[in-house]
């Protein structure tokens, strides 16, 4: 259920594996997509892709069907400071609808505590002896296929006999260890990895700002210290973005405000990064300049929007300044639609002023591609 940037790579997995599997999306879009197998720029999806659908293993469906295991990875977004659970509600009564007896029921999304519960006795009302756990995926998206099979995995049953069920549906696609927890634990394992994550982040970021402020280089400052044998931090960067850092750290906050003050420090402080990256580039950009933007990806390598501290970046700089924008990993559509105007890399580097906001490996030549009378300007500081 769901052929996004988990489902996908999951059910090409599966059907590596031999599973015959129906991959269920509701956008008719992805359907035609993954259908056609195209991966997207995930590296080696389109083949993997490609050679499930030939072999008979894989197919793509607009419909549920009946089935012994269901692997649900639908999106959770934040809406409103809390998570939007529609796509899992709706996801959940179209299993209802076709659930044969003594079916395992997998999430792989990232919830709240105890939405898998809430979910076990949705769909044991109507089926008692449905099996429900819960496995968070753990996924760097540059690298999919190789994580979701390597990767070690907390499951969580709603009972002893759902989280058995769940790791055998799991040992089909998982060769990395799985360790076995309370449905609860598991859930909040994933929210707090993230969280961690985010934390460190807000640290260095912290960091950055206090060193600039007296004209000092974060990324020194970050190199020396690092050479402690105990200190390890992060690199800084021009925010944080992605599905899962600034979304999964509200879940906790959302739950428990009183006990997360440090969750919400982080998050606001990581936040507030693209605004200020903004403010020093438009300091550093004269007013009417031509300026082009390189990179609107979430991070390097990927072609992925969600959250990305760039679009903001873009968007506060082209009201204010001439922008164009350019990222050969996004569709020149979704750029459209923000407002923004999207160029060819070699558009780009016609203009007077050029700055790097995503540093995907496309762009590591643009330095030494540019004449002496332009300005370039790299905030990641990526390509110093």
């Amino acid at each position: 259920m769901g052929l996004g940037r988990v489902g996908l790579p999951t059910a090409v997995l599966l059907a590596r594996s031999g599973a015959r599997v129906v991959g269920v999306d509701s956008d008719a879009a992805v359907r035609e997509r993954v259908a056609a197998g195209d991966g997207g720029v995930e590296p080696g999806l389109s083949a993997a892709l490609r050679q499930a659908l030939a072999s008979g293993h894989l197919r793509v469906s607009a419909r549920i069907e009946a089935a012994p295991a269901y692997v649900v990875c639908v999106p959770t977004p934040l809406r409103d400071g809390a998570a939007d659970l529609g796509a899992l509600t709706a996801a959940t009564e179209e299993i209802a609808s076709v659930l044969p007896p003594q079916a395992t029921v997998l999430v792989e999304s990232t919830v709240p505590v105890g939405t898998t519960e809430a979910i076990a006795r949705r769909l044991r009302e109507r089926h008692g002896d449905v099996r429900v756990a819960c496995c968070p995926e753990r996924v760097w998206p540059g690298d999919a296929l190789r994580e979701i099979a390597t990767n070690d995995r907390v499951v969580g049953g709603v009972d002893r006999e759902s989280g058995a069920a769940a790791a055998a549906v799991l040992r089909r696609y998982v060769t990395g260890r799985i360790d076995h927890a309370s449905v609860r634990t598991a859930e909040i394992v994933k929210l707090v990895e993230n969280a961690s994550r985010d934390v460190a982040l807000a640290f260095s970021h912290t960091v950055a700002r206090v060193a600039e402020r007296w004209g000092l280089d974060p990324l020194e400052v970050r190199a020396l210290a690092n050479r402690h044998p105990r200190v390890s931090l992060l690199e800084p960067g021009i925010g944080v973005g992605g599905h899962c850092l600034p979304v999964d750290p509200w879940f906790l906050v959302a739950a428990a405000p009183e006990d997360t003050a440090l969750l919400r420090a982080a998050r606001e402080t990581n936040d507030a990064v693209p605004a200020r990256v903004a403010e020093r580039l438009l300091r550093e950009i004269p007013e009417g300049a031509a300026v082009a933007l390189l990179g609107l990806a979430y991070k390097p390598d990927v072609d992925d929007l969600r959250n990305a501290p760039a679009v903001a970046i873009a968007l506060a700089l082209a009201a204010r300044r001439d922008v164009v924008v350019c990222d050969p990993l996004v569709p020149a559509a979704s750029m459209d639609r923000l407002g923004l105007r999207c160029v060819t890399l070699e558009q780009a580097l016609e203009r007077p002023t050029v700055a790097l906001l995503v540093p995907h490996q496309l762009f590591a030549s643009v330095p030494g591609r540019l004449r002496p009378d332009q300005r370039w300007l790299d905030p990641t500081g990526a390509l110093r």
